[in-house]
């Protein structure tokens, strides 16, 4: 038990500096209807998404593109859209984009500030007109909206060097620390040290064995 109250500050320390942010990961989807959302629709499909797509800074700016087909030939001109993002995990500038010559749409993303790591899955899709002639005429006909559906996979995991990691240690923790008497009051001390990057200052707990 007097070993736990003396190795209680160092658990905390480590949870602090080593854990790091916590974990969201979660899914999007606006097609809760199966039939209503596919990969291939008349032939169109989304392909060549982005991937991977990670945010490692607040605020970071970058851009995530992807491309419509028909039959596998390029569409151009058609416009493609995103479904709404959450908060926490950044903003899409730009809810529609129009393809290019190549068929590429181009979204604009900047990340949340904070960070709060975790996954996103964002769907992306494009609205294609399905017209079923009436049976009963020839001029009036049903017009059904359907989507090509795909999903951007947004990473989010927060670093603070260059490289993309961030990793801390501890160093220099007191040793040895000998109890030798009931109600001792001693001092022991740890150093938090990030790898590749400066050393952060001496932290000291001291304790009442009682």
């Amino acid at each position: 038990m007097k070993i736990f109250k003396i190795l209680m500050p160092l658990f905390l320390l480590v949870a602090m500096f080593v854990g790091g942010c916590g974990s969201n990961s979660k899914s999007g989807p606006i097609f809760d209807d199966p039939n209503n959302g596919a990969d291939v629709v008349n032939g169109y499909q989304l392909v060549n998404i982005t991937v991977p797509f990670d945010v490692n800074y607040a605020k970071e700016q970058k851009q995530f593109k992807v491309q419509l087909l028909q039959y596998g030939v390029p569409v151009i001109g058609a416009t493609i859209k995103v479904a709404g993002l959450p908060a926490e995990f950044g903003v899409v500038n730009n809810a529609s984009s129009d393809t290019d010559n190549s068929g590429y749409a181009i979204f604009d993303y900047i990340g949340a500030d904070p960070l709060v790591n975790g996954v996103y899955s964002l769907d992306v899709f494009y609205e294609v007109a399905n017209i079923t002639p009436d049976a009963n005429t020839t001029t009036d006909a049903t017009v059904t909206p359907q989507y090509v559906v795909t999903q951007l996979q947004i990473n989010v995991q927060e670093s603070s060097d260059p490289a993309g990691k961030s990793e801390f240690s501890l160093v220099n923790v007191t040793n040895p620390f000998l109890v030798t008497y009931v109600g001792e009051e001693k001092t022991f001390g740890v150093q938090v040290h990030q790898l590749k990057m400066k050393r952060c200052p001496s932290l000291l707990f001291q304790k009442s064995l009682d």
